[in-house]
């Protein structure tokens, strides 16, 4: 070893006399603990940032991506392929318990969310269209071992795979999963064929398709003497008030623009002219941030509605 060089874990573990191999043993018993080849600071900074990007995607997404792996399956491309790949087989949502920075104790703890144990689902949709293999469903109350046992049609087909019984915790994103499976168009009843849903026409056919135009800014002062322009609890120039009368018109739109021109406050005046008209609102967005913006908008404009009212209500009580 160089001078200024770190000293490989797994040399350090073969002097005291740990095992480096990943694959757990058969009778070894349960253990509480979890060993790991790496450098105690190496280590740490590594948890940090595990932890780090777990709780940043549930205030992002609000979707946990810390996952605790129990088994991989190692698989080929090809019969022929030198490139071993290795996929988790069965996952459980789990948490990170870090030690403060005034604690004693500096172990860390992986805690289970409750969630069940379940089937990589990208695996099996992944396994199903490139190799037509067919990957079980853990049942329930099956143990680990025992689900890995169901795998033996498929490893007596392809000979060169194997079940490497691991433990592992990793982040892992399925959000995208459900999407790509409405995407699939043999999922898809034969007499409402996903190419011919009218969403995807308007939104991938240009402007030849059907009564599909760029949108129009009406005369807000004549709209307003018709009486057709929807309440509003933020400020909204006449673009953002002509999204709304057309949203309020029943007509399918897209909305885009930059940063800071305006799409939260547009949206905030959208969920509240329709709760006002007795409709109810399922408002979705990919990002916790975007949630929140529009919350905070639509909190605010309550509480200065609340207080207008309460405004109202006393000077009439005076005027009384």
């Amino acid at each position: 070893m160089q001078a200024g060089e770190k000293p490989l874990a797994r040399d350090f573990a073969d002097q005291i006399g740990w095992s480096t191999a990943f694959d757990l043993v058969k009778g070894a018993g349960q253990r509480r603990l979890f060993r790991f080849s790496t450098i105690r600071k190496t280590f740490e900074t590594i948890i940090r940032k595990i932890g780090t990007t777990a709780r940043t995607a549930i205030e992002e997404t609000g979707a946990n991506l810390l996952h605790l792996v129990f088994g991989f399956l190692e698989w080929r491309e090809s019969d022929d392929s030198t490139q071993i790949r290795q996929a988790p087989l069965l996952v459980v949502p789990v948490s990170l318990i870090t030690p403060k920075a005034q604690e004693e104790d500096r172990s860390i703890r992986v805690q289970y969310t409750g969630e069940d144990l379940t089937t990589n689902l990208s695996l099996v949709e992944k396994m199903r269209r490139d190799f037509g293999l067919d990957i079980p469903y853990i049942e329930e109350d099956e143990t680990p071992e025992g689900y890995f046992k169901r795998f033996s049609p498929i490893l007596e087909q392809k000979r060169d795979w194997r079940i490497c019984r691991q433990v592992s915790l990793a982040l892992l994103s399925f959000g995208k999963l459900l999407m790509y499976l409405d995407l699939d168009s043999e999922r898809w009843p034969s007499d409402s064929p996903l190419v011919q849903h009218p969403r995807l026409l308007d939104m991938f056919s240009g402007s030849s398709a059907e009564g599909l135009t760029f949108a129009t800014e009406y005369d807000i002062d004549e709209e307003d003497k018709r009486g057709n322009l929807p309440p509003l609890i933020c400020d909204a120039d006449s673009s953002q008030h002509s999204a709304l009368i057309d949203a309020a018109r029943g007509n399918n739109l897209v909305i885009e623009g930059p940063p800071g021109t305006g799409k939260s406050q547009t949206i905030t005046n959208l969920i509240a002219a329709s709760i006002a008209s007795g409709k109810r609102v399922l408002f979705v967005a990919e990002k916790m941030a975007a949630l929140e913006v529009v919350k905070r908008r639509l909190d605010i404009a309550v509480s200065v509605i609340s207080a207008l009212n309460s405004i109202v209500t006393k000077q009439v009580k005076l005027a009384y």
